[in-house]
């Protein structure tokens, strides 16, 4: 039986449940954040933070739709 890959879905419960394919990044992140090449360089560049999570179209075009949607969005918020 293969096992499904799940994109964007954010509850750990439902992943264990439903036998998707899920991978752990946790020590990617851990051997990343301890890296002192890249924690020198927190803070020195300005973040946006954009969360893909709701795009849940069923194919490329509506998701790359959905995408700029949401980018513009952001920058109608941000906007000076």
């Amino acid at each position: 039986m293969s096992r499904i890959i799940s994109i964007g879905k954010q509850d750990f419960v439902s992943l264990r449940k439903n036998h998707y394919f899920y991978i752990d990044k946790t020590d990617f992140i851990r051997q990343w954040w301890e890296s002192e090449k890249y924690r020198i360089r927190q803070g020195t560049y300005r973040v946006i933070f954009v969360s893909f999570a709701d795009v849940k179209q069923n194919n490329y075009k509506d998701a790359v739709q959905k995408i700029k949607i949401l980018l513009w969005m952001f920058i109608d918020k941000t906007a000076i």
